[in-house]
């Protein structure tokens, strides 16, 4: 996107369809190419062929895109990316392994920017006020 809010184009577009993946095999001993997840790595390095390593990018995904190897690929190219976090993940520091989680990092980094919404609540039907935050 342009500072205008402007879409600059589409780099590539997947499609797939659950009947594809052979879901009689648990998900945890399937391989990775197997898993639907696979579009998010195929995508970052479809995106990172045709950009280069001399120019910045950022990846933003959903929840979906919380995942190893996709976050594990994205750092080791050096590249920015925004998830939205699924899971309570462990970080490490260095070699090391820590009892912190990424939601305790990320509450104790600066807030860069906020964003309060009003959503339906999908089970009462209730209107609520959400706050949103990007920390770094």
């Amino acid at each position: 996107m342009t500072l205008d809010n402007e879409p600059l184009g589409i780099i590539d577009v997947q499609f797939f369809d659950y009947d594809q993946i052979n879901t009689t095999i648990e998900r945890h001993k399937r391989l990775f190419h197997e898993k639907a997840n696979a579009c998010w790595i195929k995508a970052f390095e479809k995106a990172h062929s045709l950009i280069g390593s001399c120019k910045r990018f950022i990846t933003v995904a959903d929840s979906e895109g919380d995942f190893f190897e996709l976050l594990h690929a994205m750092t080791f190219e050096n590249a920015d990316f925004v998830v939205r976090a699924n899971t309570k993940r462990k970080t490490s520091l260095g070699v090391r392994s820590s009892e912190t989680s990424l939601h305790d990092v990320l509450e104790e980094s600066p807030c860069f920017e906020a964003l309060t919404l009003e959503i339906q609540n999908v089970e009462t039907r209730q209107l609520e006020e959400v706050t949103l935050t990007l920390n770094v």
